[in-house]
């Protein structure tokens, strides 16, 4: 009787410990698992840092565009505070009305972690895109320390770094009046101390210093300074005209984003300074008021339009909780590849907004969803092929 009685003990615990796993008692096993088909529509919260700038605006609108094709409720909260920021994370999610059912975000201020410890507490599937963490961060890969964070999609801005920077070199290769003393002189404008995304684009251009210096029929590079402008237009200005005094024959301003590209060009025009005659720039995001200075020669080249990117991550989870799992068929970690331009293009760009907005209409991002077709396929993530349908 008492070997029964202890035989009953345990399989009771056995019955209470499945419970507790099935019921998540224990943490977070069994959270954040993939949704269940044929539930449509569903609520998405993405928290971003900000809406002021040309590229987050434009992030904006492809990705309400895309979330209109998927009939997804899209709430948007911006908050550049880093403070604010977690507190409005923390209000939305622990709403008791309208409960979100995924979440968007990215690395902002290094404040990622604390967002998903909100959405893991909560059983919230995430997915992280556009800025993620540095390789030393102890966050893990998705779906293992934290199990909502479903999935990371970055643009690959270490190459993005590394294409702009041989983009500007080979173009002013071509000039000697941009070769001083059989060298190329060179700055670099970073973003912000805080991004990973400013580090990765440094980290592509030195490698392409690199690589460049290999090539025995090339100049020998001197980088002379890399200025923290902070992804501001006026503090690249400022950088240009200390350069003016501090290296003179600089010929080449490598810059972490178009709109410090922007700032070098205002610069030298107030100084009067040639751009594509008297130095080159270009800058990161292939934003469509870049366009125009591409065609007239004020900026040499720009890498980007990721701001696509954010329609492809809202796609992945809404299909994730539709019950379509994207890891099932491949990965859990995207990075996607930069559209790279150069000079003048073969046909004139569309620069008109309403015709930008006529042409995003029109595109149905519903379409790329395995949702739409009713199986789990891998996901092409072609910034390409929507930059063209754009422009």
């Amino acid at each position: 009787m008492k070997a029964k009685s202890q035989l009953n003990i345990i399989i009771t615990k056995i019955i209470i410990i499945a419970f507790l796993l099935t019921t998540n008692a224990f943490g977070q096993i069994g959270k954040c698992q993939p949704g269940i088909q044929g539930k449509s529509p569903k609520r998405i919260a993405w928290f971003v840092s900000t809406s002021g700038t040309p590229f987050w605006k434009t992030v904006e609108k492809i990705i309400k565009s895309s979330a209109k094709d998927l009939g997804v409720t899209l709430e948007v909260y911006f908050s550049y505070d880093p403070i604010n920021h977690i507190k409005k994370v923390k209000e939305i999610l622990n709403r008791k009305d309208n409960p979100i059912e995924g979440v968007l975000f990215h690395n902002h201020k290094h404040r990622g972690e604390e967002v998903l410890k909100i959405v893991e507490k909560k059983g919230i599937p995430t997915i992280m895109f556009n800025a993620g963490f540095s390789s030393s961060n102890s966050v893990g890969k998705p779906r293992e320390n934290y199990k909502c964070l479903i999935g990371t999609m970055f643009p690959n801005d270490e190459k993005a770094g590394y294409q702009l920077a041989l983009a500007l070199l080979s173009e002013a290769k071509k000039y000697p009046t941009m070769i001083h003393d059989d060298k190329i002189h060179m700055v670099a404008l970073e973003g912000d101390r805080a991004s990973n995304v400013s580090t990765l684009r440094i980290q592509g251009m030195k490698r392409a210093l690199i690589e460049w210096e290999q090539n025995g029929d090339n100049p020998k590079v001197v980088l002379h300074q890399s200025f923290h402008s902070k992804w501001r237009r006026n503090l690249a200005s400022i950088a240009f005209k200390l350069t003016q005094s501090r290296y003179p024959k600089v010929s080449v301003f490598w810059t972490a984003a178009d709109v410090m590209a922007l700032g070098v060009v205002d610069a030298a025009k107030e100084l009067g300074k040639i751009p594509g005659k008297d130095f080159v720039t270009g800058g990161m995001d292939l934003l469509p008021m870049t366009l125009e200075h591409l065609e007239d020669g004020t900026i040499t080249a720009s890498v980007g339009a990721h701001y696509i990117e954010g329609a492809f991550a809202l796609i992945a989870l809404y299909d994730y909780l539709n019950g379509y799992d994207f890891d099932t068929v491949g990965k859990t970690e995207f990075l996607t590849n930069m559209a790279v331009r150069i000079g003048k293009s073969k046909q004139p760009y569309v620069t008109n907004e309403n015709i930008i907005k006529q042409r995003l209409d029109s595109i149905d991002f519903a379409s790329l969803s395995n949702t739409r077709i009713g199986q789990t396929t891998p996901y092409s993530l072609d910034t390409q092929a929507i930059l063209n349908k754009l422009w």
